[in-house]
């Protein structure tokens, strides 16, 4: 790795993502992973990491507690579920939704490679207080569900323009409310398949998490990912 000619340089060097860890470099040689910590948000709590040293601060010290961070519940939180005889892999993202966010998520996703042949699902709800711009922002994300993401299930009212707007191979369906969906998502959720699970809080997509969690545990304890 080249040395960084400054701290903003350093800044940018000193992250490198996976699809499932956050990867660490400072002093330019030791490495700390951070499996909890989601991609998008390593870099927005690492983008300057000058500050640490402005404040006479231990940057070695600084990235060992980051490898230690964990993602709160409904922001990136994974969770490795037992499900029939193997296992399912929930990223939960149901605290907010924006156009932005639901883009970088879908990028995760579409990033994360699924074992013993499993697939990308997203299970997705409605972006809030869009206003006149909904229906349009709703429908865009169309151009994120493209090649690496398998199938796109529903939950809301607005989220409905992007349902239309989907290829009928990645249409998975369209509820009302996580509850309405969950009978479908237990028959359709495979072991080795990873899902992502995104939308407004209003929506109640943490509701979907919660129940997924209960149904994993007829079978072992429901923990984050380590």
């Amino acid at each position: 790795m080249r040395r960084p000619k400054s701290f903003s340089d350093w800044s940018l060097a000193v992250v490198r993502f996976s699809t499932a860890t956050t990867r660490i470099t400072h002093d330019w040689q030791r490495r700390q992973s951070a499996p909890g910590l989601p991609k998008f948000s390593g870099l927005a709590r690492i983008r300057r990491p000058s500050r640490v040293r402005a404040a006479n601060g231990d940057i070695g010290r600084a990235a060992e507690a980051l490898a230690a961070f964990e993602a709160l519940p409904g922001r990136g939180r994974r969770h490795e579920l037992a499900w029939r005889d193997g296992t399912l892999t929930v990223i939960d993202e149901s605290y907010n939704a924006s156009p932005a966010a639901m883009r970088a998520a879908l990028a995760v996703l579409a990033a994360t490679e699924p074992s013993g042949g499993g697939r990308r699902i997203a299970i997705l709800g409605d972006m809030l207080e869009l206003g006149e711009a909904s229906e349009r922002m709703h429908r865009e994300l169309v151009e994120s569900l493209g090649v690496g993401i398998d199938r796109v299930l529903l939950i809301g009212e607005a989220i409905s323009a992007l349902d239309a707007a989907l290829p009928a191979a990645k249409r998975g369906g369209l509820w009302r409310s996580a509850e309405e969906a969950m009978p479908t998502l237990l028959r359709f959720l495979e072991p080795g398949d990873v899902v992502t699970v995104k939308g407004s809080r209003g929506v109640g997509l943490g509701r979907v998490v919660e129940l997924l969690c209960a149904q994993s545990l007829r079978h072992a304890t429901c923990r984050p990912e380590t």
